[in-house]
C-alpha cells in the first residue's frame, strides 16, 4: 500500500469540509449553520473509507502478530546512552553500512 494513499483516507487530519459559497473556513466554527449538504459530504467520506478498508482487507495475508511491549529495549540507561552516542557518531561521520542494499553496488 503507497502511504500516500493509507495518508489521504486515514490521515489524521480529520473529515474534508465543504465551505458554503463565500466561506473561506476560517473564523466558522464546525457547528455554525450546519446544513444537509455538508452532512452528505461526511457519509460519502465514511462510504469510501469502508469501501477502501475491504479493498485492502484482501491485501493483508498473515495472521496478526503480537505488538512487544512498550518498555525500553535497553538493559539499563547506560546503554541506552551509549546507542545514542554511537547513533551522532555514525549520522555525523555520514557512515552507511555495508548488507543492507543501501550502497549503490549492493
Amino acid at each position: 500500500i503507497h502511504p500516500l494513499t493509507i495518508e489521504w483516507y486515514y490521515g489524521i487530519h480529520g473529515h474534508e469540509r465543504i465551505c458554503q459559497d463565500g466561506q473561506t473556513g476560517a473564523g466558522h466554527p464546525p457547528d455554525e449553520n450546519p446544513d444537509a449538504d455538508e452532512e452528505v459530504v461526511m457519509d460519502g467520506h465514511s462510504g469510501i473509507l469502508r469501501g477502501l478498508e475491504a479493498d485492502l482487507q484482501q491485501q493483508v495475508c498473515h495472521e496478526a502478530v503480537e505488538v512487544p511491549s512498550s518498555g525500553s529495549p535497553f538493559a539499563c540507561v547506560e546503554d541506552e546512552a551509549k546507542f545514542w552516542s554511537s547513533l551522532d557518531h555514525v549520522i555525523l561521520e555520514d557512515i552507511t553500512p555495508m548488507g543492507y542494499g543501501l550502497l549503490p553496488d549492493e
